[in-house]
């Protein structure tokens, strides 16, 4: 955020520093990019356990699992 404040005081700069940039950014390296991000954020080892039976102890309904699991897939 600091540095679009401070590139915002120089608005002739933006657009030459855009075109510097863009074709270090185009989608093929991005994609790259993420590929490696995702590829290095993979733990080895054992699958971790399903939580569902110890949360149905703990009190949990289906249905409250069920939203959980959603929220969890929208942040992975």
């Amino acid at each position: 955020a600091f540095g679009i404040r401070v590139m915002s005081q120089f608005p002739n700069f933006i657009p030459e520093a855009w075109a510097a940039l863009k074709p270090n950014i185009s989608t093929r390296y991005a994609e790259d990019g993420a590929d490696l991000i995702r590829l290095n954020s993979i733990v080895p080892g054992p699958a971790m356990p399903n939580p569902t039976p110890k949360l149905l102890k703990q009190g949990w309904t289906e249905d409250e699992i069920e939203k959980l699991k959603v929220a969890l897939d929208l942040l992975n």
